[in-house]
């Protein structure tokens, strides 16, 4: 499928990391441009650039595709590395994911969400738990505004 905000794209499902086993969209955004710094580091962008975008992108996939095809995490990056040939450099992605610190997973974790709510009632924070349980993931990675379903795992 052809998006006019994306430049590139690739999904992937790596095997190790916070990521490990849920499908991954990365988006290269067209007039996204920042300062490069150096090279071997994908650079995110600024969450407020990306959440827009990501957002209008997952709506647009999930009006063409079945949902086990719509990634369950979106990364927006400002460019993807290039092999020596001057192709998209896939398996640096991947490892880049795989390695991923517990901070940056967070923020990629929240893309296209609303601030989260401060004061959760009971009944919310029950919810938030049995999530996490269910989920084997931290509660405060469960955010009350987001979907079941794009919590992935």
């Amino acid at each position: 499928m052809e998006d006019s905000t994306v430049q590139n794209a690739i999904a992937a499902v790596t095997t190790a990391g916070y990521c490990a086993k849920r499908l991954v969209g990365i988006v290269a955004l067209r007039d996204a441009s920042l300062s490069v710094t150096s090279g071997d580091m994908l650079q995110l962008l600024p969450q407020e650039m990306a959440s827009l975008n990501i957002n209008t992108i997952r709506d647009r996939l999930c009006e063409r595709l079945p949902s086990y095809m719509i990634p369950s995490l979106w990364v927006a990056i400002n460019k993807f590395p290039l092999t020596p040939g001057g192709k998209m450099d896939r398996r640096r992605v991947v490892q880049w994911l795989e390695q991923m610190d517990l901070d940056t997973y967070r923020t990629i974790s929240t893309l296209g969400l609303e601030e989260a709510k401060e004061n959760a009632n009971a009944t919310e924070r029950k919810l938030q738990a049995i999530f996490a349980k269910v989920l084997n993931l931290p509660a405060e990675d469960i955010r009350l505004n987001q979907s079941f379903l794009h919590l992935g795992r």
